[in-house]
C-alpha cells in the first residue's frame, strides 16, 4: 500500500507541461501553487509597468498579477500575441512560497499539456524548457518611467 508520504514525494518529483507560444514549458510542481483560468473582465490592467504584467486580477481573497514571459513574446509574431490576449478567458499557473520572491504571482499560458516526472525531462533531450524564477526580469516590478 502507498503511503500519503509517498504520493507527496511524487508528485513534488513532477513537472506540470504548458505551452507558451511555440515554447513547451515544464514547471517543477514542487513551485506550483494552483492553475487559474481567469475571465478576461476581471483583469485590471497596470499600464504603468512593464508591458509582461498583463494586470492583477482578485482570486479567492488574494490579488494576483499576471505575467507573460518574455521568451514566449519574442518568438510570437505580433497577430499570434494578438490573438492570445483577445483570448475571454486565460490559464495562469500560480506559483507558491517556494518560487521565492515571485511567489503568488500567476504566469499566463496558452494551455496545460499534462504532467512527467523530472527526471524524464532532465535524462531526455526534452523539447520542455523548465522554469525557473530567473526567467522573469528584474525590470518588471519596477514603474515605467514614461508614465512619471
Amino acid at each position: 500500500m502507498t503511503s500519503q508520504k509517498d504520493i507527496s514525494l511524487s508528485l513534488q518529483n513532477r513537472c506540470i507541461l504548458t505551452r507558451c507560444g511555440k515554447q513547451e514549458l515544464a514547471f517543477p510542481s514542487k513551485i506550483v501553487a494552483e492553475i487559474i483560468v481567469v475571465n478576461r473582465k476581471q483583469l485590471l490592467p497596470l499600464s504603468m509597468y512593464d508591458s509582461l504584467i498583463l494586470g492583477v486580477v482578485h482570486h479567492q481573497g488574494s490579488i494576483i498579477p499576471l505575467i507573460s514571459l518574455e521568451f514566449a513574446r519574442e518568438i510570437e509574431t505580433t497577430i499570434q500575441m494578438e490573438s492570445k490576449l483577445m483570448k475571454e478567458t486565460l490559464i495562469a499557473v500560480r506559483l507558491n512560497e517556494q518560487a521565492g520572491n515571485i511567489a503568488g504571482v500567476g504566469i499566463v499560458v496558452e494551455g496545460i499539456i499534462g504532467s512527467v516526472s523530472v527526471e524524464a525531462i532532465s535524462v531526455s533531450n526534452s523539447k520542455y524548457r523548465i522554469f525557473a524564477p530567473q526567467d522573469i526580469p528584474e525590470r518588471v516590478w519596477q514603474p515605467n518611467s514614461a508614465c512619471f
